[in-house]
């Protein structure tokens, strides 16, 4: 035989034989009795080899980047400190309500003052029916490179906001929660509506109703955003001055797409 094609057939005969293996035990027994498919000599193929040196896409667990911040970090408190701020799964729960300085309309608020806050027990039903997991590259929003490839598994967050049965004027999601007892360092963050809720081509029209829109132009984007930006302004993430410059910027943009010919205006019209 020649000597490439016994060395093709040794490093792809695994391969070759789970793939045949659909014949079954009969058909396997009759392939392996080829002289063609009878080569073995014992050794590791160079496919086998190569495949045992491809890094994994994961990070390992050690590789992982730790970012945990605060004084104390709030997996180091003792248990009893845990079990009093809510961070053990028989404590915890989150509360959905309305922001009272620009309210949204939900059909039902989740709160532990009503005793009807979103607790671990319901998270663990309602993932029986909406977890999700996937491959993702984890990051952090305050550093400029990932901490490593990992499995994210769990509940999406519109899940949980669709528990609330929310109508108008949901605009942003604000979001907090305990880190330790200094104020100043509460994390907190937030996510337009859009990017939480993701699903909207999927909703019934009756569960779209007050849903916001986007903008149909840019001049429309940027009057919109003119007259309703307090919101980006919270927690001196944005100010008045940024914002102007920004509109100022896109507004020449507006002027040279509004004052220049589009090239569907011109086939129809340049024979006119």
């Amino acid at each position: 035989m020649d000597a490439e094609l016994a060395s093709f057939i040794r490093e792809h005969k695994d391969l070759t034989r789970r793939f045949f293996l659909r014949l079954g035990a009969v058909g396997a027994s009759s392939l392996s009795a080829l002289p063609l498919f009878s080569i073995d000599d014992g050794q590791d193929s160079a496919l086998d080899r190569k495949i045992r040196d491809i890094e994994s896409w994961l990070t390992l667990q050690d590789h992982f980047r730790d970012v945990s911040r605060g004084n104390p970090r709030p997996h180091a408190l003792d248990e009893a400190k845990r079990k009093e701020v809510g961070l053990t799964r028989d404590t915890w729960s989150l509360d959905v309500l309305s922001d009272p300085e620009n309210k949204a309309s939900l059909g039902r608020q989740l709160t532990k003052k009503d005793n009807t806050a979103f607790t671990f027990k319901h998270l663990m039903e309602l993932a029986k029916t909406r977890a999700v997991r996937f491959p993702k590259v984890m990051t952090c929003l305050n550093i400029g490179c990932p901490l490593g490839n990992g499995i994210w598994e769990g509940v999406p967050l519109r899940e949980v906001i669709w528990l609330t049965q929310p109508g108008r004027n949901l605009r942003r999601i604000f979001y907090h929660g305990y880190h330790n007892d200094d104020p100043e360092q509460m994390f907190r963050s937030s996510l337009p509506v859009g990017r939480v809720l993701e699903d909207l081509y999927d909703l019934p029209p009756e569960e779209l109703e007050g849903v916001p829109t986007v903008c149909g132009s840019l001049r429309q984007a940027v009057q919109s955003l003119d007259t309703d930006r307090d919101f980006l302004k919270r927690g001196d993430v944005f100010s008045d001055e940024q914002l102007d410059g920004y509109m100022e910027l896109r507004m020449e943009e507006v002027e040279r797409f509004e004052t220049s010919p589009h090239p569907v205006e011109f086939a129809m019209y340049y024979s006119v």
